[in-house]
């Protein structure tokens, strides 16, 4: 191959070991290729066809010998903070390091000490929403169905206008910030409310969660019970659940010996009462919260 490119990515809710990282590349990687070198198809032999795993040592080598083959390859990374294992997230970095001497390399996290102090050097960066793409988001959300002044608003072009305006002033530059605040104004029902709610906006992350457990609670009993229990699973679970073991898990009751279908709680209903700190992975069906910073403010 003339060029090629590699990627992978972390994300909060799963465990990351350095050789799956790395073994994601080397097959990306070896798919680009017309043929494979002797290193990784010895790797495969030895490995693949005893159903054994590599050591991550080998995995290393084999991936190098490919990058050998060609002058242009590119390797992307990203959220690397998410990366739940320090030592892990250490490791790979070092993986890094060692390989970005012969690749091109883009790495992508928040701030974080670990990933600053081993790219020390590397020319970075700041990724952000520009302020126009969170202006038209904001003003797509708000003329949805979900936002109940959604026909109003633009009988009003002035509180509209404030409302995007707002929105934006109170937001960093990313759109989980902006994502709350829609939610949190999408259900004022009278114009005097929503002047009321745009005035008392919360600014920082913690403040917005705060703010959104408040929502929470402000619903009628069973539905809180509810939406407090999934909270509490996906947080002390041992392992990410898929939404129908959720919808098991919430319909479970004291002396049950067997599930009983018709308990079963819709997966829209769980996400609904959740109030936006819960979404489902539509690939997997893993429910979890909406971000990691959820799972450190719980």
């Amino acid at each position: 191959m003339n060029a090629g490119v590699a990627y992978t990515y972390c994300t909060y809710n799963e465990r990351h070991t350095v050789s799956d990282l790395v073994a994601c590349l080397l097959r990306q990687s070896g798919l680009q290729l017309r043929f494979l070198p002797q290193e990784v198809s010895d790797l495969y032999e030895s490995h693949c066809l005893q159903r054994t795993l590599s050591r991550k040592e080998a995995l290393l080598q084999a991936l190098v010998s490919i990058i050998n083959l060609s002058p242009h390859v590119s390797i992307v990374t990203d959220a690397l903070d998410e990366c739940q294992d320090e030592q892990i997230r250490r490791e790979f970095l070092d993986f890094l390091k060692v390989v970005g001497q012969r690749v091109n390399l883009l790495v992508t996290s928040r701030p974080h000490p670990t990933v600053e102090d081993s790219l020390r050097g590397a020319l970075q960066e700041k990724i952000q929403a520009p302020a126009q793409d969170i202006e038209a988001c904001v003003g797509k959300e708000t003329a949805s169905t979900k936002f109940v002044l959604s026909r109003q608003l633009p009988l009003v072009p002035q509180l509209r206008a404030s409302t995007i305006e707002e929105i934006v002033s109170k937001n960093t530059p990313r759109f989980l910030h902006t994502r709350f605040h829609i939610n949190h104004l999408a259900a004022e029902h009278n114009l005097r409310s929503l002047y009321k709610a745009l005035r008392e906006l919360p600014r920082t992350l913690g403040e917005i969660y705060k703010e959104t457990m408040r929502r929470l609670k402000k619903q009628n009993a069973e539905a809180v019970r509810l939406a407090e229990k999934t909270l509490l699973w996906i947080t002390y679970a041992s392992r990410p659940l898929r939404i129908q073991e959720f919808q098991h898990a919430l319909a479970v009751r004291k002396g049950n010996v067997n599930i009983d279908d018709k308990a079963l709680t819709a997966p829209k209903y769980i996400l609904s009462i959740c109030v936006g700190l819960v979404t489902i992975d539509e690939r997997s069906s893993i429910c979890c919260l909406v971000h990691y910073t959820a799972y450190e403010f719980f």
